[in-house]
């Protein structure tokens, strides 16, 4: 079965959904460190108010309740989209094996034309 477009088409789509996952990568590491920073931030202003007043006080203890549940979303969030960013890897490496063994067989019966072609493109998946 010789090199065809359908190939190079599967190439390229492995290409697009290894791209988006470094994108999604970045975007949750943002958001887990903006979430982190935020509860070191919510409890360095609870050590900083004195205890009478997160007794006492419906208005700081409002506060405190407001961060905690924006946080306890964001955590969540960040949660999420973690378990996403690791199912996007997943796919991606079965795509690049999958795709691994396709080029592997095409090797075998590829001109010379192709031949580089395919050893490239398997280089860049890591075969």
């Amino acid at each position: 079965m010789p090199y065809t477009a359908s190939d190079e088409i599967k190439f390229h789509k492995w290409k697009d959904v290894i791209a988006r996952h470094k994108k999604l990568k970045r975007f949750v590491i943002i958001a887990c460190l903006i979430t982190a920073f935020g509860w070191l931030l919510l409890f360095y202003k609870m050590s900083q108010t004195s205890e009478a007043v997160l007794r006492y006080s419906t208005e700081a203890q409002e506060s405190v309740g407001t961060w905690t549940m924006w946080l306890l979303a964001m955590s969540v969030g960040s949660v999420a989209l973690v378990v996403i960013s690791k199912s996007a890897k997943k796919r991606g490496e079965e795509l690049a094996e999958n795709l691994k063994a396709d080029l592997r067989n095409h090797l075998n019966e590829a001109g010379e034309g192709h031949r580089s072609k395919i050893e490239s493109q398997l280089r860049e998946l890591g075969a």
